[in-house]
């Protein structure tokens, strides 16, 4: 009889610890919710703060977002349209040594006046007169577009132009000061990158101008391999060119773009 008792009562006391432990563990779950949920009103005060002093840092923020988008629109725009006058006249638009070539003027890339001799390379550092040319036609496009945009100063812009392997890569450095109340923000660099076979094909110009001036006139046939010039670069398609007493025009053409690239060369004339 007393030892049911006994049991009972040890029952009871556990389940008086059990329901004091279940209210104990609900306490502790609404103190860390309501916790939570001062932290997260806490942090939205916060942001709305920030916001409020900082509401025209960031609108001048979407201001230099905008201005360097104009400008780099604006500067591939003039790449790609001096790229398609450089590919049209075989790299030198400014150039008097010429031969028309499908209604075009196309440059001689490697010369003579004289028959049966071999052709001088006459443009032998002609990445760096392409990029000279490039700069030429794209520098007063963008310093109008410069000048049109508000806190530009007045000192001319440094743009410097690279030819590299895939892109025309543009740096232009010029100082731009937006200013609204009391908030500035100075922009200075901006770089603009267009797509470009143009440096694959100055390289692949440069190899059949070595090819061309390395043949013995009158002992061999001069003029470059094509068919296997094409098959050691299979993104590109170099046509046989046609000879005639102006010499002939070689035409590479980018397979992936439909872009080309044509230069004249006159070179150990025999049929004459």
């Amino acid at each position: 009889m007393w030892n049911n008792s006994e049991n009972l009562l040890r029952k009871d006391i556990k389940g008086q610890i059990y329901k004091y432990n279940m209210k104990k563990e609900i306490r502790n779950k609404k103190s860390q919710l309501a916790i939570f949920v001062i932290i997260a009103i806490l942090i939205v005060a916060l942001v709305a703060i920030i916001f409020a002093f900082n509401s025209e840092k960031i609108k001048q923020i979407f201001s230099s977002s905008d201005t360097s988008e104009k400008i780099k629109m604006c500067s591939e725009q003039a790449l790609k349209e001096a790229e398609t006058n450089i590919l049209v006249e075989g790299g030198l638009i400014n150039d008097n040594n010429k031969r028309l070539a499908s209604g075009n003027n196309i440059s001689y890339l490697c010369y003579t006046s004289e028959n049966r001799k071999i052709c001088t390379n006459t443009h032998p550092a002609l990445k760096g007169e392409i990029e000279k040319e490039i700069m030429t036609s794209i520098r007063p496009k963008i310093e109008k577009c410069l000048d049109n945009i508000e806190g530009a100063s007045n000192n001319k812009a440094n743009i410097t132009l690279n030819i590299e392997p895939g892109i025309l890569n543009l740096n232009i450095n010029k100082k731009i000061t937006l200013t609204k109340d009391d908030q500035t923000i100075v922009l200075e660099n901006f770089n603009s990158q267009i797509n470009s076979p143009l440096f694959e094909f100055i390289m692949l110009s440069n190899e059949i101008i070595n090819q061309e001036v390395l043949c013995e006139c009158g002992i061999e046939s001069c003029g470059v391999d094509t068919l296997e010039l094409s098959k050691r670069n299979p993104n590109f398609k170099i046509s046989a060119p046609v000879y005639d007493d102006n010499g002939r025009v070689y035409i590479i053409r980018e397979l992936n773009t439909g872009k080309e690239f044509n230069f004249a060369v006159r070179n150990c004339i025999l049929n004459v």
